[in-house]
């Protein structure tokens, strides 16, 4: 299986989502925090973005290239890419229009707005990461803040000039789809209507989104009113219909990766949401201090906790469970200090 490494709310991701989950392609998202992406989206084989897909040929660190992978692995009459050369060609700049305007402008314009909403934002944004990531963020969002600020070159007035450019691609896609045309390159679903899709979340919050997103009714009024204008848009229209009527669709898979096709990307979808879901609830809940010490057990850590955990006991009369919270809480506080001072660090070197 094919391992994804996302942001959750990133709607770049949510775009390889889509496209994996549509070819009906099983994989295992990794969910990450802003700032801590950065590491495994590297130790996954990318760079320095998410999404990142670890395939048994590579790793694949762009959304665009993710969305091809998994189109070549679905029969030709079903491919979000047509055959025909010159017609690639045009889905293939709608696709990269998208990618570099509407997708950084409409992401930048929803960050400064909910990073206004810490409460809101961790709520939302935190869905289904490691609970010490989400605890970091919390701990450190001061320091976050500053460098989401400085990653996304946030300045006085850009709001204005990224809603203006947001609202020029939507009458773009408007003036396409005005001659009566069923999707943006003719009658046919394609590569270019789900990236300007997923693109327009950032503005369209669409209800069918890959994670949950805050809708209107908990929005702030200007962020509320913000939206309804995106839903109320002939493009914004567009997206939400499309997200309603292909977000769920899928197609044969020709060349399964890893074992053939079946409806598991399907499971695996519903899957992540509803422990998305119990996730985010219990992250809500204060945790006890034997919770808060196991989460940082994961992986090698575990079994070094498990080690320890008997001989230290039988000499401190400690239960197991008590041991085996304080080493989680030794390697948590570790960790922690390594992502306040990565943060730091980023910070400078963004001076500099």
């Amino acid at each position: 299986m094919v391992r994804l490494v996302t942001i959750p709310i990133s709607h770049y991701c949510e775009k390889a989502r889509w496209a994996l989950e549509r070819a009906r392609i099983p994989y295992r998202e990794e969910r990450h925090v802003q700032a801590i992406h950065r590491i495994a989206a590297r130790r996954a084989g990318g760079g320095a973005t998410v999404p990142v897909l670890v395939t048994p040929d590579g790793a694949l660190s762009e959304s665009e290239e993710i969305i091809v992978w998994a189109d070549q692995r679905t029969p030709q009459e079903s491919r979000l890419f047509p055959a025909a050369p010159s017609e690639r060609a045009e889905v293939e700049r709608l696709c990269r229009r998208f990618d570099t305007g509407l997708g950084r402008t409409g992401r930048r314009l929803m960050y400064i707005h909910m990073l206004a909403q810490p409460k809101l934002m961790l709520r939302f944004n935190n869905q289904g990461v490691p609970p010490w990531e989400g605890l970091a963020l919390r701990v450190g969002w001061p320091l976050a803040v500053r460098w989401a600020r400085r990653e996304l070159a946030i300045r006085p007035g850009i709001e204005a000039e990224d809603e203006a450019a947001v609202w020029r691609e939507f009458d773009f896609v408007a003036e396409l789809l005005a001659d009566g045309r069923k999707h943006l390159c003719g009658e046919r679903f394609g590569a270019a209507d789900l990236t300007f899709a997923a693109l327009s979340a950032s503005v369209v919050v669409p209800p069918g989104y890959g994670v949950a997103l805050p809708q209107p009714a908990v929005l702030p009024a200007h962020t509320a009113a913000l939206v309804a204008r995106a839903r109320e848009h002939p493009a914004g229209r567009y997206a939400l219909a499309t997200f309603v009527e292909r977000r769920r669709e899928t197609v044969a898979c020709r060349e399964p990766p890893g074992g053939s096709a079946s409806s598991a990307p399907d499971r695996v979808g519903r899957s992540e949401r509803a422990s998305s879901k119990a996730k985010q609830e219990r992250d809500r809940r204060r945790m006890k201090a034997t919770e808060l010490g196991q989460t940082a057990l994961v992986g090698w850590r575990e079994k070094a906790a498990a080690g320890v955990a008997r001989p230290v006991s039988e000499r401190t009369g400690l239960a197991d469970e008590q041991v085996r919270a304080l080493v989680g809480a030794l390697f948590f506080a570790l960790a922690l200090y390594y992502v306040i001072g990565t943060l730091r660090r980023a910070l400078t070197a963004t001076r500099a």
